[in-house]
């Protein structure tokens, strides 16, 4: 039986990948996967399809022929894995929306709104100003509603006149030039929107703490360095911390942030904060300074005239700790974890495996979590092949007792290369929390048998555990 929210994840991804959004459709079709699977259906019908396209009592005509155009992708894309998938006809519930005809403003019409713009309450407020240069932007540079209110002051070029328009429809870009009068309507705007000098305002402002971070995030780290996402994930956890602490501290919301504003001293007291309101070790402290002086390092070549105070920054030594000895699992704290699982059970049966192949190949966390069956081969020379930390490729060769678990696992999974070894209850990617959960279960049912292991911390942290780490003499081998 196909699992159909495998299937519409994979779906989504696919038609993501080549720029859609999907983001209505993508909720509508993990309902139509509920219903398939509630009517334990092997492969998708006409009937079943009309029937989730109803919905309910309540559901418009124009809402059933959407949500069944929508069933009638996702059937052409389910017909090139299952052959008896039944695609509804374009001609199963016909529905034409109506399109209004555009109106197209008058000159005089244009003026007299921008008239009444400027008459809204209170009189001295920014709210009026706001409307006339929305409604004028509008009307004389043809953008999108969208576009025009998710417009970023990095977005405006005022010097030369010029908006930058991103991720506009179709995920596409683009440049608009403007008007010499609509230039200086926005440079008044400007002003009187940051409460500074007209100079000030009309200098590009990449020296503001907002735009410098967005960009050490787009260029330097996804596009010069292509980082890993767990790189920037943990950058992003940094930085959210960060600016929480600086929004208590000064206090100030961090769209409003100058960049002169992040010092030295801030920076050493959020990372005191760290040690004492969360606990952080010295090891996580550190963890945190590297990440920002890697932006400082990015704002020094974009900010030269704060040259001084990234200096200052960059001069934050990190904290010398202790470094305990790594300690390692024995041949019968091995045999005892290895062997708690259920093998009655599907899930133990994928327990004792992750278990297993982790103790004898030494892969890291996301490296298990990833594992597809592609990357296994089982024949002669033995080994799986993954892609680790530092996007270096290598191949770990399997023992006679991890081949020949693998091979029966391998059997009641799905035949697709893209299946994950490793998946979760619902076919997907076992998460980090999801395998922190087993081996912690396992390890308290074990340490029964083996009470050393109640002394020694055992985590799943960067190749299963720091403290915990999975090493030997030689290859574990458990009898079966």
């Amino acid at each position: 039986m196909i699992n159909w929210t495998k299937t519409v994840l994979d779906y989504l991804c696919l038609r993501r990948a080549l720029g859609f959004k999907l983001e209505w459709p993508g909720k509508e079709l993990n309902d139509f996967a509920r219903l398939l699977r509630r009517e334990a259906a092997d492969y998708i019908t006409v009937p079943l399809a009309l029937k989730w396209a109803h919905g309910t009592a309540s559901t418009r005509r124009s809402g059933a022929a959407r949500r069944l155009s929508i069933a009638r992708g996702f059937s052409r894309y389910v017909s090139a894995i299952d052959s008896r998938t039944q695609i509804p006809p374009v001609s199963l519930l016909p529905f034409r929306p109506k399109r209004a005809r555009p109106y197209l403003y008058t000159d005089g019409e244009i003026r007299a709104l921008l008239s009444a713009a400027l008459q809204l309450s209170p009189d001295d407020a920014l709210r009026r100003w706001t409307y006339y240069v929305l409604f004028g932007l509008l009307s004389v540079s043809g953008l999108r509603i969208r576009e025009a209110l998710t417009l970023r002051l990095n977005d405006v070029d005022l010097q030369a006149g010029v908006l930058h328009v991103q991720k506009a429809k179709m995920g596409q870009s683009r440049l608009v030039p403007l008007h010499a009068s609509a230039k200086q309507h926005l440079i008044r705007y400007a002003v009187q929107a940051s409460g500074t000098t007209l100079e000030r305002t009309l200098m590009k402002n990449d020296s503001d703490f907002s735009a410098l971070l967005q960009g050490f995030f787009t260029q330097r780290l996804r596009q010069q360095k292509q980082v890993s996402s767990h790189t920037i994930a943990s950058y992003r956890d940094t930085f959210r911390m960060l600016l929480q602490f600086i929004q208590r501290r000064l206090p100030k919301e961090p769209c409003k942030l100058a960049f002169e504003e992040v010092d030295a001293p801030l920076i050493a007291e959020s990372l005191q904060d760290l040690e004492k309101s969360r606990r952080s070790s010295a090891r996580t402290r550190n963890l945190r300074l590297t990440a920002i002086r890697s932006f400082f390092q990015y704002a020094a070549y974009e900010a030269p005239d704060h040259a001084a105070q990234i200096q200052r920054v960059l001069a934050i030594r990190s904290k010398r700790y202790d470094r305990k000895q790594v300690q390692f699992l024995s041949q019968p704290e091995i045999k005892a974890l290895v062997e708690t699982p259920d093998t009655a059970t599907w899930s133990g049966r994928r327990d004792r495996l992750l278990l297993l192949i982790a103790i004898q190949t030494g892969l890291r966390l996301s490296e298990l979590s990833k594992l597809a069956r592609k990357d296994v081969a089982l024949a002669t020379g033995a080994h799986v092949r993954c892609m680790g930390k530092g996007r270096k490729e290598r191949c770990t060769p399997l023992t006679k007792q991890a081949v020949a678990l693998l091979k029966g696992w391998t059997r009641e999974l799905p035949a697709e290369e893209s299946t994950r070894v490793f998946p979760n209850a619902r076919g997907g990617e076992l998460s980090g929390d999801g395998v922190r959960y087993i081996l912690s279960k396992h390890l308290a049912e074990a340490a029964r048998v083996c009470p050393s292991l109640q002394k020694k911390k055992v985590t799943p942290h960067i190749g299963f555990g720091i403290q915990g780490r999975w090493s030997c003499s030689k290859p574990a081998s458990i009898a079966p």
